[in-house]
């Protein structure tokens, strides 16, 4: 499979199914409800057991004790685990997320293409600039002016420049006081 710049050969997707089924990802948070489930039901039978003895010899006591030490454990070890296997899972949310924003891109250009025109692409920019009167104090704004405009671009800056990235940042020469910054707020091609 090509979209654009990305080759996902069979072999990967077969590699990335392999993975979730190995892994045994399908859901974290269903596998660790499971284990603490076990694992408190051992522990309240434990307790039971205890409780329901009148007279326990020591070393029955400090057995019964050396298991719940290794039950208290394992269930940290599977919140270790649940844990990984949530985080693992989030990036490849996030994974998903770009490569279906990517094909989607990649969607909207051969459209373009094939209606017979050239995609153009826009990056949204916001600028802010703040002019102050005294540097060292914060409580002396004056004013602040805030506006967006879009802009066509290159492919290639377009690809560059993230929603949220800081493009321009500092002062106007000769302004003492005034600062300006220039931000990527929105991308689109048409």
């Amino acid at each position: 499979m090509i979209m654009g710049n990305l080759i996902i050969t069979e072999e990967e997707k077969k590699h990335i199914h392999n993975l979730y089924v190995e892994k045994n990802i399908v859901n974290p948070e269903l596998q660790n409800e499971g284990l603490k489930n076990k694992l408190l039901g051992g522990l309240a039978a434990l307790s039971m057991m205890v409780s329901s003895c009148q007279s326990i010899t020591p070393e029955e006591k400090s057995r019964l004790q050396k298991e719940i030490q290794i039950l208290n454990k394992e269930q940290e070890q599977g919140e270790e685990k649940s844990k990984y296997y949530v985080s693992h899972l989030d990036s490849l949310k996030d994974e998903k997320k770009r490569l279906e924003e990517t094909i989607n891109d990649e969607k909207k250009k051969l459209g373009i293409y094939k209606s017979g025109r050239a995609p153009k692409y826009i990056l949204t920019l916001e600028f802010q600039e703040t002019r102050m009167a005294d540097i060292g104090n914060l409580d002396n704004l004056i004013d602040v002016m805030q506006f967006s405009f879009d802009i066509p671009v290159d492919e290639q800056y377009y690809n560059e420049n993230k929603i949220g990235k800081l493009l321009v940042e500092g002062s106007r020469p000769f302004k003492f006081g005034n600062f300006g910054e220039i931000t990527v707020i929105g991308k689109k091609i048409e």
